[in-house]
């Protein structure tokens, strides 16, 4: 953040008028990370091969599996939005607090009266939101994170019972 000071003591770049570098991490978004893959692409498909393909068991099972693989990428893409949301909180309260922060240094450092206590509460207010902000997003998180668990557990439960229907399939035979 870079600071419009009143004051020599504070100064936004050094004294011989050159811009310091910027490092390309901080002006670029964070690469997303995706725990199953790129969003576009699907949940690792099982293919059901066998007499039971017949008897039309294997597309009711590949069906079942279908539908717990859309609900993970729901769940996922919802995870995604909220950090994203999250991000973009917490840059506009950064920008409000840099904002604040100006005023408190154009009105200078050697008056403080109303005005300027004002303005350094509402930067601490913008600090609780910030924080608040992050609570938030750790509730959301949870209670998302919880749903993928359920899913993920629902998921590997149909394999199991797919492999056993699948194997007893065969064993008929």
């Amino acid at each position: 953040m870079i600071f419009n000071t009143a004051d020599t003591q504070y100064q936004a770049y050094p004294v011989d008028g050159t811009i310091p570098f910027h490092d390309s991490r901080y002006l670029l978004y964070y690469a997303r990370d995706y725990p199953m893959g790129k969003p576009g692409k699907s949940l690792p498909e099982t293919k059901i091969d066998g007499p039971a393909s017949e008897l039309g068991l294997d597309t009711l099972l590949l069906q079942k599996q279908e539908v717990i693989d859309a609900k993970i990428q729901m769940i996922l893409s919802e995870i995604d939005q909220r950090r994203l949301m999250k991000d973009s909180n917490l840059y506009r309260i950064n920008l409000d607090q840099c904002s604040f922060r100006n005023l408190t240094f154009a009105v200078g450092e050697h008056l403080w009266d109303r005005r300027r206590l004002e303005l350094e509460r509402r930067i601490i207010d913008l600090e609780e939101e910030k924080r608040a902000e992050e609570t938030n997003y750790f509730k959301d998180l949870l209670f998302l994170r919880k749903e993928l668990r359920e899913s993920l557990i629902e998921r590997m439960e149909e394999e199991q019972k797919t492999s056993v229907l699948m194997s007893t399939v065969d064993e008929s035979i």
